[in-house]
């Protein structure tokens, strides 16, 4: 599991390269011309957003630029989103089953959504209520069990504790642990560097665009610029 902490800052073109657990790659060169500092609003940051200028990314020796965004489902490859996605007006049995639109055995799709409710017994008991009614934290988890639907291999996951009340949090952390011990790869941006170094194999700090330390996450852990800087230790 790869974990990303991202500061904002104010810059104008910079070059992020790496390679996550020999799976994931990306050489990205990154341009703005707004301060996106953490902790901005959520409305103005989307206004002040950071932009890929050139550069590329893969899976698995693949690139990730070419392909449609079907091809990268059929490639096992998922998101959730930092700001909730779920249709609102949809039950939350109907948007979790959406996560497997491209599975055309029905009898594989139930196998699934009862391994799901299992997971998370959110999905079952909220199975007929529509999306819109449930807590931000609950909706996360139902973002996460639409996720799951596809049985994907790569899960990237964008800030997915925020705004999370402390038990919803915990459940969310949990779940992500779980996904990871089932095999799965996962790409994680998190602010909660605590939190998010107990999870990860590995660890990236990005300042203004670029990476400036990169490790395990035992190492990072025990650095003092680390545990100074983000750990508040």
């Amino acid at each position: 599991m790869g974990f990303i902490n991202r500061l904002g800052g104010l810059f104008r073109r910079s070059c992020l390269e790496r390679d996550l657990d020999e799976e994931l790659q990306f050489h990205i060169e990154l341009k703005t011309r707004e301060n996106i500092a953490a902790g901005m609003p959520p409305r103005a940051a989307r206004h002040q957003q950071a932009w890929a200028g050139r550069g590329a990314m893969g899976f698995r020796g693949e690139p990730l630029k070419t392909p449609s965004p079907r091809r990268r489902l059929q490639r096992g490859i998922v998101q959730v989103p930092q700001n909730h996605s779920l249709f609102r007006e949809m039950t939350v049995r109907e948007n979790v089953e959406l996560g497997a639109f491209l599975v055309r055995d029905r009898s594989l799709v139930q196998r699934r959504y009862d391994e799901i409710c299992d997971m998370l017994p959110i999905v079952g008991q909220r199975a007929k209520d529509k999306a819109g009614s449930l807590s931000g934290g609950q909706q996360r988890l139902v973002e996460f069990a639409r996720c799951l639907m596809l049985d994907p291999v790569l899960v990237v996951l964008d800030e997915p504790s925020m705004g999370l009340d402390p038990r919803t949090r915990r459940t969310v952390f949990e779940t992500i642990r779980s996904l990871h011990k089932d095999g799965r790869t996962i790409l994680l941006v998190e602010q909660n560097a605590r939190a998010a170094l107990k999870l990860a194999d590995r660890g990236y700090v990005l300042e203004t665009g670029s990476i400036v330390m990169s490790g395990t996450s035992s190492v990072l852990t025990a650095d003092p610029a680390v545990r100074s800087a983000y750990l508040g230790m």
